[in-house]
């Protein structure tokens, strides 16, 4: 084994934006890939892929709240009242990291599935646990991104 590892600049994937329901904002793949720091290895068809899955995790998760703003005449997520920071409404970013994170959690089972597990000494037990705890970090963040955009109290429970 040599060790090369492959690396494939980020600038030769084409991006495009995922469009999404009327109420939620489009998703732009270059966003996704810049914010999680996936290089070229993620293809486009599996980060779009990815992104799709977790578009439809997140609306769904926000499905009656996005009714009951719907019902009090907000048409878009954009329209929600919300404060702003850096020129953004609070609501529209955390639905971006809401959406990043619930796909880097889909990519990260993909990429375990597929990984190159070192043989011996237990190091692939600790790989594969390793993996699983980054997957369920980006869970965690996605459902606190999710409570971000409500406006709800975030909870953390975790059994003794």
């Amino acid at each position: 084994m040599t060790g090369f590892i492959a690396h494939v600049p980020p600038a030769a994937v084409a991006a495009e934006t995922v469009d999404n329901e009327p109420f939620f904002p489009a998703v732009a793949t270059a966003d996704v890939r810049a914010v999680a720091r996936f290089d070229g290895a993620i293809t486009a068809a599996v980060l779009r892929a990815a992104i799709v899955a977790a578009i439809v995790h997140v609306n769904d998760q926000l499905r009656a709240w996005a009714a009951e703003q719907q019902a009090a005449g907000h048409v878009t997520l954009a329209d929600v009242p919300a404060p702003s920071v850096a020129g953004q409404s609070q609501r529209l970013a955390s639905y971006q990291r809401a959406i990043t994170a619930a796909a880097q959690a889909h990519l990260e089972d993909t990429r375990r599935a597929q990984a190159t597990l070192p043989a011996g000494l237990g190091k692939e037990a600790r790989v594969l646990e390793s993996a699983g705890l980054r997957q369920s970090d980006h869970w965690r963040d996605a459902r606190h991104a999710i409570a971000d955009v409500m406006s709800r109290m975030r909870e953390n429970v975790q059994l003794i």
